[in-house]
């Protein structure tokens, strides 16, 4: 639902995983900021279902709650009905589809619920605040890719802070016992996770 809400275009279910994208068949100037607007919503739809799960399971009952990860990446591809004479469906294909994908397997490792890839990052610009959580190597490329998430914040120094330190991580210059990363934590709540992985990751380095 909240797919089609934002102009997207729902491709195609893969096991337990979605694939949709925007900007076709009818154009989409605003295609990353939508992308990214639902991927926010249906986080939103999965805390209202997850809810709804301890509701209706009753008092004392233990609910493993319902998590998704979502992976955004924007390039050109190709886009049409693909397939043969005897099978067909309107998708698209592309290595910016694939690295999609990558990045939401990625989530996990970075203990975010979205991450996007650079050029996403690019047109979105600051109509919707984004945070850099490091640069990744996925399967099967060659090139370390940055990638980002959205946050839900007006502070734009908290996000300064927050890019100034990454920077340090990328230079291998950041301290496990940095002050900032207790600040930052409660400031931006929203990457509470990825500080507590980013602390550990910088502990193992110190210790090796």
């Amino acid at each position: 639902d909240e797919i089609l809400k934002t102009n997207g275009t729902i491709d195609k279910y893969i096991g337990d995983a979605i694939m949709a994208f925007w900007n076709a068949p009818i154009e989409d100037p605003d295609h990353a900021v939508n992308a990214v607007l639902a991927a926010r919503a249906m986080l939103q739809a999965v805390d209202t279902l997850n809810a709804e799960r301890v509701r209706e399971a009753g008092e004392g009952a233990a609910i493993q709650p319902l998590r998704i990860g979502i992976g955004i990446n924007t390039g050109d591809c190709v886009v049409g009905n693909i397939g043969s004479d005897f099978r067909f469906n309107y998708s698209a294909l592309g290595d910016p589809v694939n690295l999609a994908a990558r990045l939401e397997g990625e989530t996990k490792g970075r203990h975010v619920d979205i991450l996007l890839g650079e050029e996403t990052a690019r047109q979105i610009g600051d109509r919707i605040p984004l945070a850099p959580v490091g640069r990744i190597r996925v399967k099967g490329k060659s090139e370390v890719v940055s990638v980002f998430t959205p946050v839900d914040t007006s502070d734009r120094g908290a996000l300064a802070r927050h890019s100034a330190f990454m920077e340090e991580v990328d230079a291998g210059t950041a301290d496990a016992d940095d002050p900032r990363l207790a600040e930052l934590t409660a400031t931006l709540p929203d990457l509470a996770g990825f500080y507590a992985m980013t602390r550990r990751m910088l502990r193992s380095e110190g210790a090796e």
